[in-house]
């Protein structure tokens, strides 16, 4: 509840690849964009896309503001460990459950926007317009469960200050539907469990509860139909000494 913080690990290599030395024993770590900043978009979550949070930020010792100097990230674990999947500062949204991710920069005009099916691993560039664009805001409806997106914009090279809408349907790329649902973690399944986790303790407790969610893997690009993520399993774990003042 705010007593105690801990720094934020640095991924293990750059969007491209290259290995990243940054230590948070060596006084380095991941610093993300918050509500405080008034250029960057806050770290993003959504409750159908079940451990998936969006960060902007950089590596080091402190906060920069310079986007030359800002990247994006994302976790799938709630925050505990991060990977970074773009240069410079993007916008995204999250459709299918996470199992298909929508981006675009900000601060830098644009033709395409970005999509992922496999939560950040690969991205495909798509054209939506003949024209450099300065995307204002991707979105979808408000349970993140749809494959219809719908993107804000104005012309980077124009006095016109009337705005553009796009829509994105992704239906009609006929992805197959993911199949295992009632027996994740198998071979045959697409679906594997998740169990929320800050690392403090072995038993795998948060917030004084242990709950594991069925998700879709992350290499297995199919659509989800799912309403929501089934629960697998949950419970109260018994109180720790760490638990009490």
């Amino acid at each position: 509840r705010g007593s105690n913080w801990s720094l934020l690990n640095a991924p293990e290599k750059t969007a491209k690849g290259a290995k990243i030395n940054c230590k948070v024993t060596k006084g380095c770590s991941l610093h993300l964009h918050s509500y405080s900043s008034p250029l960057f978009p806050v770290p993003y979550s959504h409750q159908n896309a079940v451990g998936l949070i969006m960060g902007i930020g950089n590596l080091g010792t402190e906060l920069k503001f310079d986007a030359e100097e800002i990247n994006t990230y994302l976790s799938r674990d709630g925050g505990l460990t991060w990977v970074e999947i773009m240069n410079g500062p993007h916008i995204l949204e999250f459709g299918d459950h996470g199992g298909i991710i929508v981006m675009a920069p900000i601060f830098k005009p644009t033709k395409s926007i970005l999509y992922s099916w496999d939560e950040g691993m690969t991205w495909i560039e798509y054209q939506i317009s003949k024209k450099l664009l300065n995307i204002d805001a991707i979105e979808v409806e408000p349970s993140s469960r749809a494959m219809h997106f719908v993107i804000s914009a104005k012309l980077a090279k124009s006095s016109n200050e009337k705005g553009l809408v796009f829509t994105l349907d992704f239906t009609d790329l006929h992805q197959p539907a993911c199949q295992g649902v009632q027996a994740p973690d198998t071979d045959t399944s697409d679906y594997e469990t998740w169990t929320p986790y800050d690392g403090r303790h072995g038993d795998k407790c948060f917030l004084g509860k242990k709950i594991t969610y069925v998700r879709r893997k992350r290499d297995k690009q199919c659509y989800n139909p799912e309403e929501k993520e089934p629960v697998l399993f949950q419970d109260n774990c018994p109180c720790t000494e760490m638990d009490f003042e």
